[in-house]
């Protein structure tokens, strides 16, 4: 995963566990030498605030479980997700809006971002 993927509210896995990413802050150097030179993430992980590097952290596979819990309605059995004009297909592996191809792609900050700049909403994981 690169830093340049990344997007302040995206959500990534850190240590097993999904976090939202909080802050990137470039790399400069610093008294904590895990941290100096390097990229750092802060991230939120509902409780407090965990600081990370780049390295740390793993993209996020889409599953059916996590579209619904984005917002996404299961429109056919499991392999059509919807949320208003989107559409994410799991037999190819790509979104649509309104009816239109936009691009492939397998994880939630991909899908975040691209989601983002067309509706100029924050998709963000729903309280159950």
């Amino acid at each position: 995963m690169q830093v340049d993927e990344l997007k302040i509210g995206n959500l990534v896995r850190y240590n097993g566990i999904i976090v939202k990413v909080d802050s990137i802050i470039s790399p400069k150097p610093l008294k904590d030498k895990r941290f100096s030179g390097k990229w750092v993430l802060d991230l939120f992980d509902g409780a407090g605030v965990i600081t990370s590097t780049i390295e740390d952290i793993l993209p996020i596979k889409i599953t059916p479980d996590l579209l619904l819990k984005l917002g996404f309605k299961d429109r056919i059995s499991g392999i059509i997700f919807g949320k208003g004009f989107f559409q994410y297909s799991f037999e190819d592996h790509y979104l649509s809006f309104n009816d239109h191809i936009i691009t492939a792609f397998d994880y939630i900050h991909e899908l975040q971002n691209i989601y983002e700049v067309i509706s100029r909403e924050n998709l963000n994981l729903i309280k159950t």
